[in-house]
């Protein structure tokens, strides 16, 4: 688990992680965000075992633990459809990034269910209500502005980022509504031991068949640990 410099572990702060994967010095890695490709081939033709969370690759044989953002992003859209809101625009990660490297991240996974609740209840999908970021807070106010300019604002908005959130309502003034998809939550805890569990059968020489271990959401905010 190392923090890198962009996607790769070709950076500048990678290279020490990078070492450590052709000396194995390491006996497996967890991938907390998507990364090249390349950079999970060359793990596993060490042999190391690897586990991804929140990410799941096309056509790779990985092991990943994926908070349900599918079913959050259909229950967050349904709920605001429930209450009357029809264009609703949604502020997530970055869809390109993720889609050019062929992983499908919680931000492709939120955008598939909020796809789905609204075409469930007919409503016509808008390609300029979604913004994708970086997870940059200053990004909550420039799409928010975005979002304010067009001829015809939505009347809802679903950020991903709590802290985008709040810079977002800086700009906003009460035009949109707001709704913060982190009103349901995901134990963090019930992730991390579910990684390290996993990671610890794959080092034991244990085959999982099941590649993609789905995390359930909570209606109750837990408190993070």
């Amino acid at each position: 688990l190392f923090p890198l410099q962009g996607r790769s572990i070709s950076g500048e702060r990678g290279i020490l992680f990078k070492i450590a994967i052709e000396k194995k010095e390491i006996s497996g890695v967890i991938v907390t965000d998507f990364i090249e490709r390349n950079d999970l081939n060359f793990i596993k033709e060490k042999g190391i075992p690897v586990v991804l969370i929140g990410n799941y690759y096309e056509g790779m044989d990985i092991v990943s633990i994926i908070p349900d953002f599918e079913f959050l992003g259909e229950e967050v859209t349904e709920e605001l459809i429930d209450d009357g809101y029809k264009r609703i625009g949604v502020i997530l990660g970055p869809l390109s990034q993720a889609k050019k490297l062929g992983a499908i991240s919680l931000s492709v996974l939120f955008l598939k269910g909020y796809k789905k609740a609204i075409e469930k209840n007919g409503i016509e999908f808008e390609k300029n209500l979604i913004k994708e970021t970086n997870y940059h807070q200053e990004e909550g106010e420039k799409c928010i502005k975005e979002l304010l300019s067009l001829k015809n604002i939505p009347d809802a908005v679903i950020i991903l980022d709590n802290k985008m959130v709040e810079r977002a309502e800086n700009i906003n003034k009460g035009r949109i509504y707001i709704k913060s998809s982190h009103s349901y939550g995901f134990s963090d805890r019930e992730i991390g031991e579910k990684a390290i569990e996993t990671l610890e059968k794959l080092i034991n020489g244990e085959i999982i068949f099941n590649n993609r271990i789905i995390i359930p959401y909570k209606e109750e905010k837990e408190e993070n640990n």
